[in-house]
C-alpha cells in the first residue's frame, strides 16, 4: 500500500489508519524521534497530536471519570500489607495505578477516534507532499502525497504509464523523465 492511500482527498489521515499510527509510536514519550512513522507524517506533528491527546484530552476524561480517586484506592489495596510504607512509596504506587488505569481506559481506538473527530479545519496530522517534475519536451510539476521522494517518483511514474496525467499538457514526442530535485520550502 502506498502512503497516499492512507489519506483522503483533503489530506486527512483516514480513520482506519489512526490506530495503526498510534501503535507505531511511543505514547507519552518526550522524544520526537519516538514519533517517527511509516505514514510520512512529520514526527513533530505526530508528537504534538498525541501529546495533546494524552496530556489534555485523556486527562480531562480521567478527571470526569474520577480516575485519581480509583488510583488512590487501588494503591491502598496494593500496600495493605505495608502500613508503614513511606510517603514517596505511596505516591509512586498512586501514580503507577493512575497511569495503569488511564492506559486501560483511554489508550484505545475509540477514544482516539473521538479525539480526532474534534478537529475541524486544518488537519493535525498533515501528509508529506513531494514535488515531482515531469520532463517531456517541457517540464511540468505535480505534487503527490508520499513518505519519500522514491515513493513519489514511483507514484508519478505509474500515473504516467497509466496515462492518468493528461497527455494534452505535454508534447508526446519521446520518453519522459522524472526528478524530485526541487521541493518548495513549505513542505520541508
Amino acid at each position: 500500500m502506498r502512503t497516499n492511500d492512507c489519506f483522503d482527498e483533503n489530506g486527512w489521515l483516514k480513520d482506519e489508519y489512526l490506530w495503526p499510527l498510534r501503535q507505531q509510536i511511543t505514547l507519552g514519550s518526550i522524544y520526537v524521534s519516538d514519533y517517527e512513522n511509516s505514514f510520512g507524517i512529520q514526527s513533530k506533528k505526530v508528537c504534538d497530536f498525541f501529546t495533546s491527546f494524552w496530556d489534555s484530552y485523556c486527562q480531562e476524561l480521567a478527571k470526569e471519570d474520577g480516575l485519581w480517586e480509583q488510583a488512590v484506592v487501588l494503591a491502598k489495596e496494593r500496600l495493605i500489607n505495608e502500613p508503614d510504607a513511606s510517603e514517596s512509596k505511596v505516591s509512586n504506587y498512586q501514580q503507577d495505578a493512575y497511569l495503569e488505569l488511564q492506559c486501560k481506559k483511554y489508550d484505545n481506538e475509540d477514544t482516539l477516534l473521538q479525539w480526532y473527530g474534534c478537529f475541524d479545519g486544518e488537519c493535525p496530522l498533515p501528509p508529506t507532499y513531494v514535488n515531482v517534475d515531469i520532463h517531456w519536451d517541457f517540464a511540468r510539476s505535480i505534487r503527490v502525497i508520499a513518505a519519500s521522494e522514491d515513493e513519489a517518483y514511483d507514484i508519478v511514474d505509474e500515473m504516467m504509464r497509466k496515462e492518468e496525467i493528461p497527455r494534452s499538457t505535454f508534447e508526446p514526442t519521446g520518453d519522459y523523465e522524472l526528478d524530485t530535485n526541487w521541493q518548495p520550502e513549505s513542505i520541508l
